[in-house]
């Protein structure tokens, strides 16, 4: 994490309460002079360690549970993930003074409780916007597959964590980690995945 990431997602968790986002206990953030070598002489110069201490949170990422075949969740389970997850971000969308864009939001990036309740975590990455609309720029990170394709180009907004929520849902509804390329019709879709909670019943 760079220095500036680290300096934003403090900021960001400073300022966010809710039960679907990570709370942030302590950070420790300090600057040490070191002697290095450089081009045959020594210098001094700061070197920087940061630290974060989040909530902890027993049951990992819900990325761990996807990499199971059989995903472990059941269909209750699954729908207050997807619920909370939705929560969370709502939250983070409707701020006062202006929405904040996660810009990373993936499985790995939902953490689980005791309960399997999710908590958006890692906001590294995330931008409060300054209005309702979108925003164009060149610096352009996150996780390829989670990315909506407009902000590959450098355009983002509220949308660009919708397209990256819509993603882990079919995840999360298909125990799948990665949604499948050509997704079939919607009723062939549904009716598929139905079948697959009947076998499992």
């Amino acid at each position: 994490m760079s220095q500036k990431q680290f300096e934003n997602e403090v900021d960001l968790l400073m300022r966010l309460e809710h039960p679907n986002i990570v709370r942030l206990v302590g950070y420790c953030y300090e600057i040490e002079n070191e002697h290095f070598p450089l081009n045959g002489k020594y210098v001094f110069a700061g070197k920087a360690e940061s630290l974060l201490c989040l909530e902890y949170l027993p049951n990992g990422s819900l990325d761990e549970f996807l990499s199971d075949k059989s995903s472990r969740l059941d269909w209750h389970t699954r729908y207050k993930i997807i619920e909370g997850t939705c929560s969370g971000l709502q939250y983070l969308h409707e701020q006062t003074d202006g929405p904040i864009i996660h810009l990373d939001l993936k499985p790995a990036n939902l953490l689980l409780n005791d309960a399997l309740e999710p908590k958006l975590a890692d906001f590294g990455l995330s931008r409060l916007l300054d209005q309702q609309g979108t925003v164009c720029t060149m610096e352009v990170n996150g996780t390829l597959g989670y990315m909506p394709p407009e902000y590959l180009q450098g355009i983002l907004g509220t949308m660009s964590d919708i397209f990256s929520l819509g993603v882990i849902i079919l995840e999360v509804v298909t125990g799948e980690r990665k949604y499948p390329d050509n997704i079939p019709p919607l009723e062939e879709f549904i009716e598929t995945e139905l079948e697959k909670w009947r076998d499992t019943l």
